[in-house]
């Protein structure tokens, strides 16, 4: 692969990669307005999770784990 093909094509990628990371941040501190750490220290959970409900707690397995007798 000549020299220049080669410079040309990591510059590339390496500016696909930077503006994803752009994208990437910009979607963080937009999406980050609320704080998970409270001042004093305690960790508070998203929104999202203050109203789901805790699945039933499962029963047991209804099959045996020992081989069959012939």
């Amino acid at each position: 692969m000549p020299i220049w093909l080669r410079t040309f094509t990591f510059n590339k990628i390496k500016d696909y990669y930077e503006e994803e990371n752009r994208q990437a941040k910009k979607a963080q501190n937009q999406s980050g307005s609320g704080k998970s750490i409270t001042t004093d220290g305690k960790v508070t959970s998203p929104e999202f999770l203050k109203n789901a409900q805790t699945p039933p707690p499962s029963s047991s397995p209804n099959y045996t784990t020992r081989a069959s007798r012939k």
